[in-house]
């Protein structure tokens, strides 16, 4: 039986080094056989914690039911279904935008992207349903598909790694181009000039901005520069 010089632990006769303090063990008389067991595990096992998607997501839908359940409910003892339909239809909205991308494992940007688009298109039809107005298709669509196509563009560029300076650009750019278009979709539906108006004041900064990223992708010096103020 040995004994460690430094912290006088109990020490196995295949010890190389003290299991305490890690002091190595010189023993000339050790057999270095193994023991049969050892008072200490021989290596840490590590426990990996999985979330069940499908279980957090279903559980999140339960919980959203009841403020669903509590409108719907407010509203019939009021006197018939109203406002609480367009509550039940914005929290469904949520539903959909923020907890469905939670039961996939693998992100499906484009495909999340067009659950959104629906649930927008289905939520904003509901409320010119229950407003009784006919802005639907010539203004709300419109804006969605064009929202929703930008949107895709920037998703297909940022599928392969590209410099951070241009995805800012061009996400720019495209708020700027965003602008433009709403711009002109309300004009038409207004029954004004197509051409655009107030989106040039938001569309020119966007500009600005996109050729100084553009030209800050190519400056070396000045990105370093930046990494270092910022501590990236």
């Amino acid at each position: 039986m040995s004994y460690c010089v430094n912290c006088g632990v109990e020490l196995a006769p295949s010890e190389k080094s003290c299991p305490l303090c890690g002091v190595e063990v010189i023993n000339p008389l050790g057999t270095g056989n193994e023991p049969a067991s050892r008072p200490y595990p021989s290596r840490v096992e590590k426990v990996v914690t999985r979330i069940d998607r499908k279980y957090l997501a279903g559980l999140i839908g339960i919980i959203l039911l009841i403020p669903i359940t509590v409108c719907l409910l407010c509203d019939i003892l009021d006197g018939g279904l109203a406002w609480s339909l367009l509550v039940s239809g914005a929290v469904i909205s949520l539903f959909v935008i923020c907890i469905v991308p939670i039961m996939y494992k693998r992100p499906q940007p484009l495909l999340f992207l067009l659950f959104d688009t629906l649930a927008i298109c289905a939520y904003l039809l509901m409320i010119e349903f229950a407003s009784r107005g006919a802005w639907f298709l010539p203004l709300g669509l419109p804006i969605v598909l064009c929202s929703a196509a930008l949107t895709a563009l920037l998703m297909l560029w940022l599928r392969k790694k590209r410099p951070i300076a241009l995805t800012c650009g061009f996400a720019v750019l495209g708020a700027g181009l965003l602008s433009v278009c709403i711009n002109m979709i309300v004009n038409a539906f207004l029954g004004l000039s197509v051409f655009p108006s107030w989106s040039l004041y938001s569309l020119l900064p966007c500009l600005v901005l996109f050729v100084f990223f553009v030209v800050l992708n190519k400056r070396n010096r000045w990105k370093e520069n930046i990494k270092k103020r910022l501590f990236i």
